[in-house]
């Protein structure tokens, strides 16, 4: 893939040793996009980011030989710009629909009907609420919440559909996430359909109570999933998601040492009740783990009446317990949590492109379906679909594949950063001319092609032996 990724730039004119703007490259993205023939009968679009999301699942190295390649760059880039406001539209979407489900749980759990609590031997589960005049403006609100949701469900199963494998797919957590809030909404909007006029009354299960309360905090990971989309922020998700995999692997590696200390603790303290609570005595330890450990009210803050019966094994085992959980454990989570972020860091760059393939992959498969195509081509808008395209600008079914992948691209559209890695390639492929295509300057006798094109590349091929040596930034 190098080799060929290097051989898909060439000069198309211009000086670049007097005015950089004046200088244009041709990208042959044919060898990025893929090879395919299209029916002159039938024409329609293929995506082009279909090659590029191969390379997602392979492994970091692989992926960084292939995505940080400064034609891969580039045309990342140029799609980018392409498609990054339907992309914009949809995460301000998802956000939307996020927020306006919080604030109806805020409205009706908090503000409508809080928690009150039941008769303990009551057979009546149920959380009578007195604000049936609200009843009206509430089947509104959850009207409005499940169309949107079902927006967003028929979005799901989309990205489930065209996803290369059904398990991929729920891979994810951020997928499993949408669906157990399209789950919670619909149990929601039940209750609120169904309520009894008679009473004139909201009745709601206890349990909605739990679940506003996990869907709240859901839907305010479900955004920042949303807002890790955008690649200079997803660095960020990228680093929580990793330090929560590592943290998770931390604990089940060492959950052993935490459940011998706990049952050594209900031994030695059997009056203390937060260490006899099994299993959640183990958040206890986890709090303890932290720093948290309360010496004195363990073990000074005693009534008269009640002694430890073993306190000099009990603080010795604290002893132990704070050597090697609280000060060795936790340094050792926190050390390995700074050499994650580090070499995330490292890589900012290759992982906010591949959030760029995969987000921009996603949203052409859609753009570029068989079934969209042919809706936009009914209304006779089939072209519109070409803005989202970087290459097939061409509408001669003569034009060869080649010539269709083509794209000129003035110097000064592309980025800085990648402007010399472009210009060193160019000159390098135009250092091998004899086996060229110089197009239409040169279509007919080589040697009559401008003598600014070959000074700038004679003086680039100069400038890449001199900066071989030169270490780069």
């Amino acid at each position: 893939m190098t080799s060929l990724y290097d051989s898909l730039v060439r000069y198309k004119g211009g000086d670049s040793n007097d005015n950089d703007n004046n200088l244009t490259l041709t990208f042959d993205f044919g060898g990025i996009c893929g090879a395919y023939e299209s029916d002159p009968n039938n024409p329609e679009f293929n995506s082009e980011t279909e090659w590029l999301s191969l390379c997602l699942g392979l492994s970091l190295n692989k992926q960084k030989v292939i995505l940080m390649h400064p034609v891969a760059q580039l045309f990342l880039y140029l799609k980018w710009k392409k498609i990054r406001a339907l992309l914009w539209l949809s995460i301000l979407y998802h956000i939307l629909w996020l927020t306006f489900y919080t604030y109806f749980n805020v409205n009706l759990y908090i503000a409508l009907c809080p928690y009150q609590q039941t008769m303990p031997n009551s057979t009546d589960r149920k959380i009578h609420c007195d604000a049936w005049n609200q009843h009206s403006r509430l089947v509104v609100e959850i009207s409005i919440l499940l169309l949107m949701t079902i927006s967003i469900a028929l979005k799901e199963v989309y990205e489930l559909h065209h996803s290369r494998e059904f398990k991929m797919y729920f891979k994810a957590p951020e997928n499993i996430g949408q669906w157990l809030v399209l789950g919670i909404v619909v149990l929601i909007s039940i209750t609120i359909f169904v309520a009894d006029a008679d009473e004139e009354k909201i009745n709601l299960p206890e349990w909605q109570y739990q679940a506003a309360a996990f869907g709240i905090l859901l839907s305010c990971f479900l955004c920042m999933c949303q807002i890790g989309k955008i690649p200079k922020f997803g660095i960020y998700m990228l680093i929580l998601a990793k330090v929560v995999k590592s943290f998770a692997m931390f604990i089940i590696t060492f959950a052993v040492i935490l459940v011998a200390f706990m049952l050594s603790l209900q031994i030695l303290m059997p009056e203390k009740d937060e260490f006899n609570d099994n299993p959640w005595s183990l958040i206890r330890l986890l709090s303890m783990m932290s720093g948290e450990i309360n010496y004195d009210d363990l073990f000074h803050d005693q009534p008269d009446d009640i002694q430890l019966p073993f306190p000099i094994s009990t603080k010795l085992l604290f002893a132990v317990f704070i050597s090697i959980v609280t000060l060795i454990l936790c340094n050792l989570l926190i050390g390995l949590t700074v050499s994650d972020i580090q070499s995330l860091q490292n890589d900012a760059a290759l992982h906010s492109l591949s959030i760029q393939v995969e987000e921009i992959h996603l949203m052409e498969s859609f753009l570029m379906s068989h079934s969209v195509q042919k809706l936009f081509r009914k209304f006779g808008k089939h072209s519109w679909l070409r803005y989202f395209l970087v290459t097939q600008h061409h509408d001669d079914s003569k034009t060869s594949q080649f010539q269709n992948m083509q794209v000129d691209v003035s110097i000064g559209e592309i980025p800085k950063y990648l402007r010399s890695k472009l210009k060193r390639l160019a000159a390098k492929n135009f250092h091998g001319y004899d086996s060229y295509d110089y197009g239409d300057e040169c279509e007919s006798n080589k040697d009559s092609c401008s003598a600014s094109v070959k000074d700038s590349c004679s003086a680039s091929v100069k400038e890449t032996i001199e900066d071989d040596d030169k270490p780069e930034l």
